[in-house]
C-alpha cells in the first residue's frame, strides 16, 4: 500500500556501513563491481570510505560522485575504469592485446614469455630514467574528479574519504582525510616504486599505501557500527607451495600487501573483545561489526601480471565478479548488519594468517 494512504507508515532507515577498499591495480575493477551493486541498495547508506591504491581511486571517485546521488556515483566509477583502459591503449600496455587463456590459465598471464621479458627488463628500469616521465594517472583522475572541494568538505550528507600512502623516509603510513585530499594524494597512494616516481606532498615523498595500510581501518571506526572490507588479495592458498617464478612472485605480493590489513583487523578484534567485557555504560569506544566481502576463488586464479592488465573484457569480468560477490554477500550477511560480525576474525582470518587463533 502506498505511503500516501498510510501516512504513519515509515520506510526503515538505511543501514549505515563503512567501506574499506583494498588495493590491487587492475583488480580494483572487482571493487568497482562491488560499489556498483552496493549503490543500488536503498536500505544501505555509505557512511565513510577508506582506500589504498586502486581502492583509494574507487573510494574518491565514489565519494565525489555521490554529490549528485548513487546513480551519478555509479556513472563516475564506470567512466574512471573506462578512462584507465583508454589511457592504457594510448600508452601501449602490452597486455591489452594478449587473448584470454593465452597461457592456458584464463586471465593469468604470469607464465607467458611476455611477462618473463617484462620482469627481466624491470630489473634494469627505473621510472627516473625517462626524461619525459609523467604519471599516467594524473589525466584520468583530473578528468573524473573535477573539484576536490567536495571531498575535502563533505558535510553531513556525503561520506568522508580516507586515503593511505607510505612515507618513504619514515617507512610509516600516512592517512589523508577531508581537508587534505588532492590529485597528488591519490597518485601517492597508487605509486608503485618500480613503475612510478615518488610523489611529493608538502615536502615529503610517498609510495603506494599498500606497503603499510591496505587499507587503513582505524579512520572508519568513528563512522559506523558495520565495516565492510573489500579484499582483493587472497589470504589462503592450499596445497603445494608455489614453484614457478610467476606463482612465487604472486604469492609474495599477496602476503606483502595483506599483512598490514590482517594485523589491523586483529587489533580491531582485540578492542572489540575488550569492550564486550565492559558494561555498556563503561565503554569508551564503538564495537565494530566486521564483514569481509571477497571472492578468493576468482582472485586466486589471476596472478600478479593481471594487476597490470587493463584489457576492457578483463576489467568487465572483474566488475561482474564483484557484483556477483556482493549479491551473495548481501544474501548471506545482510541479517548481520547492525547486529554482529559476519566474519569470525580469529577462525577465518587472523588465526590462519598469523597463526594466533585462540
Amino acid at each position: 500500500m502506498s505511503r500516501g494512504l498510510w501516512p504513519w507508515r515509515r520506510e526503515p532507515a538505511p543501514r549505515p556501513v563503512a567501506l574499506a577498499l583494498q588495493g590491487g591495480g587492475a583488480h580494483g575493477a572487482f571493487t568497482w563491481g562491488v560499489l556498483d551493486e552496493l549503490l543500488q541498495q536503498p536500505d544501505l547508506r555509505i557512511e565513510a570510505l577508506s582506500g589504498t591504491s586502486a581502492g583509494a581511486m574507487n573510494a574518491a571517485v565514489c565519494g565525489y560522485g555521490l554529490r549528485s546521488g548513487p546513480t551519478a556515483a555509479r556513472i563516475a566509477l564506470g567512466r574512471f575504469w573506462a578512462g584507465m583502459h583508454n589511457k592504457a591503449m594510448r600508452l601501449g600496455n602490452p597486455y591489452l592485446w594478449v587473448p584470454y587463456n593465452a597461457a592456458g590459465k584464463g586471465w593469468n598471464f604470469d607464465d607467458l614469455p611476455l611477462t618473463a621479458a617484462l620482469n627481466v627488463a624491470a630489473q634494469f628500469w627505473s621510472p627516473y630514467l625517462s626524461p619525459f616521465y609523467k604519471n599516467p594517472l594524473v589525466e584520468v583522475v583530473n578528468r573524473i574528479i573535477g573539484d576536490f572541494a567536495v571531498l575535502n568538505d563533505p558535510g553531513d550528507d556525503l561520506p568522508p574519504v580516507y586515503v593511505a600512502a607510505t612515507n618513504i623516509g619514515k617507512g610509516s603510513r600516512k592517512v589523508f582525510g577531508p581537508g587534505e585530499l588532492r590529485t597528488e594524494v591519490l597518485l601517492a597512494s597508487a605509486c608503485l616504486p618500480q613503475s612510478a616516481q615518488a610523489v611529493e606532498i608538502d615536502g615529503t615523498y610517498y609510495w603506494d599505501g599498500g606497503f603499510t595500510a591496505n587499507p587503513a581501518l582505524e579512520p572508519l571506526v568513528a563512522h559506523a557500527d558495520d565495516m565492510v572490507i573489500v579484499q582483493l588479495n587472497p589470504c589462503d592458498r592450499d596445497g603445494e607451495p608455489p614453484k614457478s617464478p610467476g606463482d612465487i612472485a604472486d604469492r609474495v605480493n599477496e602476503i606483502s600487501f595483506n599483512i598490514a590489513l590482517v594485523q589491523e583487523i586483529q587489533t580491531l578484534d582485540l578492542v572489540n573483545t575488550f569492550l564486550r567485557k565492559l558494561p555498556p555504560e563503561q565503554r569508551t569506544g564503538r564495537i565494530v561489526n566486521l564483514h569481509i566481502l571477497s571472492d578468493e576463488a576468482v582472485m586466486a586464479n589471476l596472478g600478479l601480471a593481471s594487476k597490470y592488465n587493463l584489457n576492457w573484457k578483463f576489467l568487465k569480468s572483474l566488475h561482474d565478479a564483484g557484483r556477483a560477490a556482493t549479491e551473495t554477500f548481501l544474501g548471506d550477511c545482510s541479517g548481520n548488519l547492525g547486529r554482529r560480525s559476519s566474519t569470525n576474525v580469529q577462525r577465518d582470518l587472523v588465526g590462519r594468517y598469523l597463526g594466533t587463533a585462540r
